[in-house]
């Protein structure tokens, strides 16, 4: 409990505090105070934090700390470090760059190289970059298109690269092969494997032809300490070994080592396994995600609210005229119904933010319909939504508290202990769901899901009465 009893004793200190005063405000003994301050003992509540927090009149910053340091030695430093990595990835869910920053992006790095052809050994950060540059980029003008990655996502220029020339790659399938971090007790290995995830979203995001494969090892000794050039970036023509910390390498286009590299990339991704399924086309397999949505204990983060247990039918014959994708929508209904229909079913949570749905309560819009069937719901299918919401609730709504209820609006996050799916749109306005399996990941977002308490989000009343307000607020906005 030494977290909390330093921080605690230093303020303290710090403010010439007297121990009897703090415990009569808190409503707590002399003994016990002191045991707060020994590490010998920890506040019941965080209430009790609260209180010494205002007795000691810290600034926001210091309660922050007091708090933070007190889940420390609640959950254990390594879980509340895991849980606010995964917090993390939540409130900064990566964005795409503007359009004019990708027009510009790393232009000097895409200049013609000297004595291209043949074999070169790269000396330095900047001769790396422009040769990963001028070799995709290369090999991105082919019809059969095809580059080969065996490195790990923390090389953000290659990522950012790929993503901000995304059109370049238009016809190119690339394959990536990376390590995950077995031992995910260790809390930087932890935040590695997700910071994998945030990378390889990146490229789904900026619609490329993007499949990663993963095998398990220790990140630091496979790619570090004595390991000779550990990355490799193959294409049809090329390919290129380096070591990323001292961002030496060798380049070389000889067909036989191109050609070598090639069979052993292949029989490498044939040992591991998929990272992500992506699906861009929801319709299609829409019986998949329903194994994994709509199972009981799921639970679902996201901004605006769940309204697909609430549309019928008639509402999708209303709003979609094309044949095909008004029956694509119809089977998304009936796989939802037949979900919905379990009465254990209201068991699952909904987690969502005001903002969100204050903005699909403005727009019509809403996340789970993808935007090419043109469904933009009218107000009064707005207020029918809202109000079956409030008076016949399918499942558990939540309202998010500070800080996730600045949620960004491009993400919904599903999870089971089984799976998890990522649902956002890409840079083309474009419904992407990516399914993870993957065991230590699934575990941590599992694992932040389940530990929320009311610290997190509003009680199921407190809840309630939120959407009460807001529904009162547009009725009486558009009567």
């Amino acid at each position: 409990m030494a977290e909390f009893s330093n921080r605690l004793e230093q303020y303290i200190e710090e403010k010439h505090i007297k121990v009897s005063e703090l415990a009569r405000f808190c409503g707590t003994d002399r003994a016990t105070t002191y045991k707060y301050i020994n590490g010998k003992r920890l506040p019941a509540a965080m209430e009790t934090v609260e209180k010494i927090g205002e007795f000691l009149r810290l600034s926001p910053r210091e309660v922050k700390q007091l708090k933070e340091a007190y889940e420390m030695d609640r959950v254990g430093k390594s879980v509340y470090l895991s849980r606010k990595n995964v917090e993390e990835f939540f409130l900064h869910f990566p964005e795409m760059p503007p359009d004019e920053e990708q027009k510009h992006f790393m232009e000097e790095f895409t200049e013609k190289m000297d004595g291209e052809a043949g074999s070169h050994v790269i000396k330095d950060k900047k001769d790396l970059n422009r040769a990963i540059c001028r070799m995709l980029l290369k090999e991105g003008e082919r019809e059969d298109s095809r580059i080969y990655l065996q490195l790990q996502p923390a090389d953000t220029f290659l990522f950012e690269f790929l993503a901000a020339r995304a059109d370049s790659f238009g016809r190119s399938r690339i394959e990536h092969i990376m390590c995950m971090n077995h031992d995910t007790q260790d809390v930087k290995k932890a935040a590695d494997n997700l910071n994998n995830l945030n990378q390889i979203i990146l490229l789904h995001a900026s619609m490329l032809n993007y499949q990663s494969y993963y095998f398990y090892d220790n990140v630091d000794s496979h790619y570090h300490n004595l390991n000779l050039l550990p990355c490799m970036v193959l294409t049809s023509t090329q390919v290129l070994f380096f070591q990323p910390d001292d961002e030496v390498g060798i380049l070389t286009d000889k067909p036989e080592a191109v050609e070598m590299m090639r069979r052993r990339f292949e029989k490498n991704r044939d040992a591991c396994n998929p990272f992500l399924h992506a699906i861009t086309n929801g319709f299609l397999e829409y019986e998949t995600l329903s194994k994994i949505i709509y199972q009981i204990d799921c639970h679902s983060i996201q901004a605006d609210p769940c309204v697909m247990p609430y549309l019928s039918p008639d509402m999708v014959k209303n709003y979609v005229s094309d044949p095909v994708l008004r029956q694509g929508l119809e089977g998304v209904l009936i796989s939802y119904g037949e979900a919905w229909s379990l009465k254990s079913r209201k068991d699952a949570r909904v987690y969502m933010t005001t903002a969100g749905l204050k903005y699909f309560m403005d727009t019509g819009l809403n996340l789970e319909i993808p935007v090419f069937t043109g469904v933009l719901f009218t107000k009064e299918d707005r207020l029918m939504i809202l109000r079956k919401t409030v008076r016949e609730p399918r499942c558990y709504n939540y309202i998010l508290k500070e800080p996730l209820g600045s949620l960004p609006l491009n993400m919904h996050w599903y999870v089971t202990k089984e799976a998890g799916v990522l649902l956002f749109y890409n840079k083309k306005r474009e419904q992407v769901y990516l399914i993870l399996r993957e065991p230590s990941l699934l575990h941590m977002f599992t694992d932040y899901v389940e530990s929320m308490d009311e610290s997190h989000y509003y009680s199921l009343e407190e809840s309630q009465k939120i959407l009460e307000d807001v529904l009162k607020q547009y009725e009486e906005a558009w009567a």
